[in-house]
């Protein structure tokens, strides 16, 4: 059993951090584990911040202080963490909200020791102001149990198998050190000023695409080395605007309030990554693919051995 916490806010004063830490460390119940919350605001104003890779900085001012405080063999959790506090911001429903989970999960890989998603389904989040399908919601599952592109995001990395191979700015790649691999990838966007101009409780849903700087296409390449020679099956399972967005299914169906049980069976059919399959041969132990990935799309790849 591991005792620790306390669920220290890292965008509030860090001298007052420090503090409370070298205190900690210096008491006869010196913590197993240091637990933290994350959500990019500037300290005292509580204004967002614009940097996109705040998660990752924060970590790594949290090593930083904890080195120097004699504590860098605590282990760090991650408790709760998102691009914003709010219940009721719709781009928690849409494909930036998937495409910045796997982002910044993989900034962070090998830095903490474990990191929880804040929360499971929209279910808790439920008010006077919450009878639409998608309100806004910081779950990863809709309150009628519908996954959102940030489910699938936890889904595609829980695809991942145990053995590291490499990883880039935009992908993860992994193995099973039995002929199967499997990459995750995203193409995740910065937010613009007409995000940060906005209340963020009072977005737009039906121009979500306004708040994001720019819309390019990503192409990545991979070469696949050192393989067992033969013919691999590759699976692609993609979740972008127009494939498993629960949110672009929503504006398909006119943001209707009052879906009927056959609806709904219809909405979760839908909402479901896209699958393509095809096969690829190895030429000297060595495979190469790529894929292209739309703003804020994610995707897992499976590579597998068939003969």
């Amino acid at each position: 059993m591991l005792v620790g916490g306390s669920g220290l806010r890292l965008d509030s004063d860090e001298n007052r951090r420090e503090k409370f830490l070298k205190k900690w460390n210096e008491s006869k119940c010196r913590p197993d584990f240091i637990s933290v919350y994350i959500y990019p605001y500037e300290e005292r104003t509580l204004n967002r911040s614009r940097d996109n890779e705040y998660v990752l900085h924060k970590v790594i001012q949290l090593k930083e202080l904890l080195a120097k405080r004699g504590m860098d063999d605590i282990k760090v959790f991650i408790s709760e963490w998102n691009f914003t506090a709010s219940f009721r911001n719709y781009l928690n429903d849409c494909c930036f909200s998937g495409a910045y989970i796997i982002k910044n999960i993989l900034n962070i890989y090998g830095k903490v020791d474990d990191i929880a998603h804040f929360v499971v389904t929209d279910r808790t989040q439920q008010d006077y102001d919450s009878n639409e399908l998608l309100f806004g919601g910081t779950g990863i599952l809709s309150k009628d149990g519908i996954w959102k592109p940030s489910g699938h995001a936890f889904e595609f990395l829980n695809r991942l198998y145990p053995y590291y191979i490499g990883h880039g700015e935009n992908y993860l790649v992994t193995t099973d050190q039995h002929d199967s691999y499997g990459i995750v990838c995203h193409n995740q966007k910065k937010l613009g000023e007409n995000y940060y101009l906005a209340d963020e409780d009072k977005l737009e849903k039906e121009y979500l695409w306004i708040y994001f700087n720019e819309h390019d296409e990503l192409e990545l390449a991979f070469k696949l080395k050192d393989m067992s020679e033969g013919e691999y099956q590759v699976k692609v399972y993609r979740i972008n605007e127009k494939n498993g967005n629960a949110m672009f299914i929503w504006r398909e169906l006119n943001y209707e309030k009052r879906l009927s049980r056959e609806d709904m069976k219809y909405f979760r059919r839908v909402c479901e990554p896209r699958l393509e399959i095809y096969t690829k041969k190895t030429e000297k132990n060595t495979i190469s693919l790529g894929i292209r990935l739309m703003a804020n799309e994610i995707a897992f790849i499976r590579i597998q051995k068939i003969s």
